[in-house]
């Protein structure tokens, strides 16, 4: 089962240069397009000065949630603009102060002091802390990270492309478009002015990207299109600084037209009248290794049978092309595709038999199961110590849908094991070790503990319990990491009612999944149980044996398990009721009441196909109740609002408050008791936009949006 969650072509978007700007680029292409944006770029740049960047920040990257503080590519910190500093106070950790980041770095370009140094085109400012960890390694992906970062960025060995493995650091999705952008500029802006560039390093050759990273930029600038923060900041510095723009910002083709088959059979125009091009019309992914890709035209077969047409990230090549249909190829990987991790692929250089070359398309999909499978339950150990998890031998879920409702047992209930902790490793059962960001549903994620099974665990089981109400299609993720002593055998049961279990499948024998040294994903697949589908309670098991018990550091680790699920309704039927004027957030709805909106009883359906499965289908009959204003909703407020690690609600009769993401799914609730203020804790919250909906005693609903920063 696979989920495509995205399908993206270059040039989308672009941004609005000023008329005329390209004048002189228009018409041409390749090498001639390059050398002409070159010049353009370059007559008008005003440089300016290397401290004078310190106060043009403010201008150019204002963070989105405060306009006060500075954003940062690399880190979730926010700094007010006098905030920065460049001795080794301010590398020595995250948030302490921002530094400005080349990201073309100053080595590369020979610690030249003059126009590329203070460019701000590629200079943007950073926490102190990773501009110190990133170094002048070069960007890349990363499949094992050495270092992740609390906002997802990783350092480690690059799996972008054979011809360099060395270290790289690897920014997160969001910005991997602004950065491969900003190095596109920099080998146009400085084509005729590389005197004093290193040959030297990684990444780059003079002023130039090496073949490797030129391709994986390419691929970035496809994945990542231009944002309103890019072009806002190109404008930024374009009418108020440098006076030059970033070409790739206002025209992201430029990028294609310069390095790639379309400089065969376009060339820029400013207004971009798109040619029929061949388009991807769907992409299927078979199994583990292989995928189906279907066209709106008739391809040139010899161009659909180049393997290198086709690139995938973490290592996964295509072994060979089967042209099936004119308009069809069938890929064979020479690696399994893992389940629950994403991947992309990049098309491009595929012919129609009309002449004309496919646009660069990316198609961005998760392996194993489909972003419709809900995390009903999750336990990421975030703080839990080994002892705090012995107290009670028990860990209450602290994410998901149903997670009020779940437990992980440790205890001898429901068929777990009973697991004992002693100051002692060598005679413990369980230990906190380090954790993983692999397989936390959060954004960002967050690594934390993991639940560690010792030595002594042998022939133990831990069990997670869950509601299913509603869900079918079970299945069980989780990071895990084994020591070479640690179990190398583990067994995956269920039951219905926590006394009868079930084996699932055969025993796993661990040392051909897993090495010793890292996390990897699992997905263990529940989903043919009918029996834990629509069920008050389901139960999971999973035990471990085969330590070797000679070892007291022998262990297995666990972290980030989820529980999933796919919703299951058909044609069921909610009731609920509104005060005019309100805005209803419940049951996955999300419908604007208007005031002039008359009374009554009205129907609303919301619907989630699901091919081959059943249709999802919810009816909502809302009554809008006559005759009440605002000032009937429950009165409260709450501060601080923007909120960082908690935030205080205030009012009076109320009972509960619940709070919901921006996809309407319901977060964290809890109820009140008594009193006129109430401290709720979302510090386990991403960032982001919340609606906050408190119940009064009464039954009156109110809602305000909550903005949650770090």
């Amino acid at each position: 089962m696979v989920f495509v969650s995205c399908l993206m072509m270059a040039g989308m978007l672009r941004a609005q240069a000023p008329a005329g700007y390209y004048n002189h680029a228009i018409g041409l292409s390749g090498r001639a397009l390059h050398e002409a944006l070159a010049a353009i770029i370059t007559e008008g740049h005003q440089v300016v000065g290397y401290d004078e960047l310190w106060d043009w920040f403010p201008l150019t990257d204002p963070a989105p949630e405060d306009s006060t503080l500075l954003n940062d590519m690399y880190s979730l910190c926010r700094f007010a603009p006098d905030q920065h500093g460049d001795g080794d106070g301010c590398t020595a950790d995250s948030c302490i102060c921002y530094q400005r980041e080349h990201s073309f770095c100053q080595s590369w370009f020979g610690y030249r002091t003059d126009a590329p140094f203070s460019d701000l085109h590629h200079i943007h400012p950073v926490d102190g802390g990773i501009n110190g960890s990133r170094g002048n390694y070069p960007y890349g992906e990363v499949d094992v990270p050495t270092r992740v970062f609390r906002n997802g960025s990783k350092r480690g060995y690059n799996s972008a492309s054979p011809d360099y493995t060395g270290i790289v650091y690897e920014p997160i999705d969001e910005y991997k478009g602004d950065l491969a952008r900003m190095l596109f500029y920099m080998t146009t802006r400085y084509l005729f002015d590389s005197a004093g560039f290193s040959h030297d390093w990684y990444m780059t050759d003079g002023s130039q990207l090496r073949p490797w990273a030129l391709q994986m930029l390419l691929h970035w600038n496809i994945l990542d299109p231009v944002s309103e923060k890019e072009s806002r900041r190109n404008n930024v510095i374009y009418d108020s600084i440098q006076h030059n723009r970033n070409p790739f910002i206002d025209y992201p083709d430029l990028a294609n037209l310069i390095w790639t088959n379309d400089s065969l059979t376009m060339v820029f125009t400013e207004e971009y009248v798109d040619v029929e091009r061949p388009h991807l019309l769907d992409f299927t992914v078979n199994d583990a290794n292989s995928v189906t890709l279907t066209f709106d035209n008739s391809m040139i077969a010899s161009t659909l049978l180049q393997s290198g047409n086709y690139v995938f990230n973490r290592n996964v090549a295509v072994a060979a092309a089967h042209v099936d249909a004119p308009n069809r190829v069938t890929l064979t990987l020479d690696a399994d595709l893992v389940a629950g991790l994403n991947y992309y692929c990049v098309i491009s250089n595929l012919q129609a038999v009309g002449g004309q070359f496919i646009r660069d398309t990316a198609v961005v999909f998760t392996y194993g199961f489909s972003s419709n499978h809900t995390v009903l339950a999750g336990w990421t150990f975030d703080t839990l110590t080994a002892y705090q998890m012995s107290v009670e031998r028990r860990v209450d879920a602290n994410l998901g849908l149903l997670h009020e409702s779940a437990a992980l047992y440790l205890d001898g209930q429901y068929g777990s094991s009973l697991f004992n902790y002693t100051e002692e490793e060598e005679y413990s059962d369980i230990r906190a070790y380090s954790g993983s960001l692999i397989g936390d549903p959060r954004q960002p994620p967050y690594d934390g503990l993991s639940l560690a099974l010792q030595h002594r665990a042998n022939g133990k089981g831990f069990v997670v319990s869950v509601p299913t109400t509603l869900y079918h299609n079970i299945i069980l993720t989780f990071a895990i990491r084994r020591t070479s002593m640690g179990a190398s055998q583990v067994f995956y049961e269920w039951s219905s009612d926590g006394e009868s279990f079930s084996p699932l499948g055969d025993t796993v024998f661990l040392p051909n999944l897993i090495n010793n040294s890292e996390y990897t994903f699992q997905t263990i697949d529940f989903q043919e149980i009918d029996d834990l589908e629509d069920a008050s309670s389901i139960f999971l098991r999973v035990s471990v044996d085969g330590a070797n018990t000679a070892y007291s550091s022998g262990n297995i680790r666990f972290d980030n398990i989820c529980v999933r699920g796919q919703k299951c309704v058909t044609n069921t039927f909610l009731y609920d009721t509104v005060q005019q004027g309100d805005y209803y957030n419940l049951n996955g709805f999300h419908i604007e009441i208007g005031a002039n909106q008359q009374p009554g009883t009205f129907q609303y359906v919301r619907q989630k196909e699901i091919e081959g499965e059943c249709d999802s289908l919810f009816t909502l009959n809302l009554t809008v109740l006559v005759g009440v204003n605002e000032s009937r909703e429950p009165q409260f407020r709450l501060f601080p609002n923007p909120a960082h690690e908690a935030f205080t609600l205030e009012g009076s009769d109320l009972s509960e408050v619940r709070l919901y993401d921006g996809l309407g799914q319901q977060v964290s609730h809890c109820q009140l008791d008594g009193g006129s203020q109430h401290r709720l804790d979302v510090s386990h919250l991403p960032e982001g936009l919340y609606l906050v909906t408190v119940v009064a005693r009464d039954g009156r609903l109110a809602t305000r949006k909550l903005v949650i920063t770090r």
